[in-house]
C-alpha cells in the first residue's frame, strides 16, 4: 500500500499486547528504544488481561537494566516514577494491580531533579 501515515501499528506488536513507552532519560538502558511491545497472557473469556505488576515483570524479563530504575529491591515502583495507563496516572487507578488490556499504552516518566 502506498500513502501509508504514521498511525500503524509497528510490526512487532500483536493484537495481545500493551504498549511500553520509556522516557527518553531511561531509553540509553533499553538499547535506545522509546517504545517495547510487551505481550499480554491469555485470561480466558475476557481475552488476555494482566495486573500492571505482571507488565512490569515482563518488562524487566526483556530489558533487566530498566528494572532498577523503575522498581526497588521489594518490586514497588520507586517515588520518582510515575506510570500512567492510557493518560491516567496509576494512583487514580489501581495501582501496579490496575489491569492493562491489549492496546493500551503504559507510559513511565521518570521525575528529573536539578537545583
Amino acid at each position: 500500500m502506498h500513502g501509508q501515515t504514521g498511525t500503524a501499528r509497528p510490526a512487532e506488536e500483536s493484537a495481545t499486547a500493551a504498549r511500553v513507552v520509556i522516557p527518553s532519560a531511561l531509553a540509553g538502558f533499553a538499547g535506545g528504544r522509546s517504545e517495547i511491545s510487551v505481550e499480554l497472557p491469555a485470561g480466558g473469556d475476557a481475552g488476555p488481561r494482566s495486573p500492571l505488576t505482571l507488565v512490569l515483570d515482563e518488562l524487566r524479563r526483556q530489558v533487566p537494566a530498566l528494572e532498577r530504575r523503575i522498581r526497588d529491591e521489594r518490586g514497588r515502583v520507586r517515588g520518582h516514577v510515575n506510570i500512567y495507563l492510557d493518560g491516567t496516572d496509576i494512583r487514580e487507578l489501581g495501582g501496579v494491580e490496575t489491569v492493562v488490556v491489549p492496546g493500551a499504552t503504559v507510559q513511565i516518566i521518570a521525575a528529573i531533579s536539578g537545583g
